[in-house]
């Protein structure tokens, strides 16, 4: 009768089953014996295991920048690219929250005592900020802002709401407000020190702005804007301590990754404001001055 098996079909069927019961069963040993290795390798205190997960997370923005510099101008058109982008990210997360587990063991270990010993212990920075996956992630920011802000819309309107999505809505002003600090010669050349001040000020209003959507999304359970948060440049600081300017040249690279990331998400932004400043550059040299 249609549909039904023979004895033999039944048989057969069985001992393929069984198969494939065996080959899952290896599969899942052989699984294990790797995890059984990963920790035999594992550093032997949280110090090192610090170390060796921000070598780790070195390792995989150097990959990262070698690919990236295989890619056309225009990659961030193109899918491949995307879906590559976003395998390294989802590496160099896991790397990142393996190394901050572990940072927060050993300063509570006192095995790290200070921020210029973590960055003496964590050594990160191997590539150029404008070549880190962080600052690479740009490409995605527009879609996942679009998510955040869906899910914070989708809540029931509260004080607390509002001043999120007021928080959403500042970004581009935080950021064109360091670029208009950065770029405004006039003041520069009146008060250098001043002008240094309000840009650095601007600097770190801007990394605090990307801190703040990470810890939003990370509640609304959205995607992170990018895998790790940032140093600002406003703790304070003692040279004597920091040996190699190890702190000195970690708060560097994160200020400056996080200038390159918005960088990639206000391209258009920063190149007209690179065209004005290039204009007003030219006008001061020649005595002229600009207001347009």
């Amino acid at each position: 009768m249609k549909g039904e098996r023979s004895e033999g079909q039944s048989i057969s069927s069985e001992k393929l089953e069984r198969e494939d019961e065996r080959a899952i069963g290896d599969q899942v040993l052989a699984a294990l014996d790797v995890m059984e290795e990963k920790i035999e390798r594992a550093p032997t205190d949280w110090k090192a295991e610090v170390q060796y997960w921000s070598r780790e997370y070195n390792d995989t923005e150097e990959q990262f920048a070698r690919y990236n510099k295989q890619m056309p101008a225009d990659k961030a058109s193109h899918e491949d690219y995307r879906t590559t982008l976003a395998k390294y990210e989802e590496d160099i997360a896991y790397d990142w929250q393996r190394a901050e587990a572990a940072t927060n063991k050993a300063m509570s270990e006192q095995l790290i005592r200070s921020p210029y010993e973590l960055a003496d212990t964590q050594g990160l920075g191997v590539v150029e900020p404008h070549e880190t996956v962080e600052a690479a992630t740009g490409i995605f920011y527009e879609e996942r802002m679009a998510e955040l802000n869906s899910r914070v819309t989708a809540t029931d309107p509260t004080e607390e709401t509002a001043a999120e999505q007021q928080l959403m809505r500042q970004t581009w002003r935080k950021v064109m407000d360091y670029v208009e600090a950065s770029t405004d010669y006039d003041f520069l050349h009146m008060d250098y020190d001043a002008y240094q001040q309000t840009r650095r000020t601007c600097h770190n209003n801007m990394i605090r702005q990307l801190n703040a959507l990470n810890l939003l999304a990370e509640k609304y359970g959205t995607t992170r804007f990018t895998p790790r948060n940032f140093m600002t440049n406003d703790f304070s600081y003692d040279s004597r301590r920091d040996r190699g300017g190890r702190l000195n040249r970690r708060a560097n690279y994160d200020r400056e990754t996080v200038l390159a990331y918005f960088q990639t998400v206000f391209q258009k932004d920063f190149n007209l404001a690179d065209k004005k400043a290039a204009k007003l550059s030219q006008g001061l040299q020649s005595g002229m001055t600009y207001y347009d």
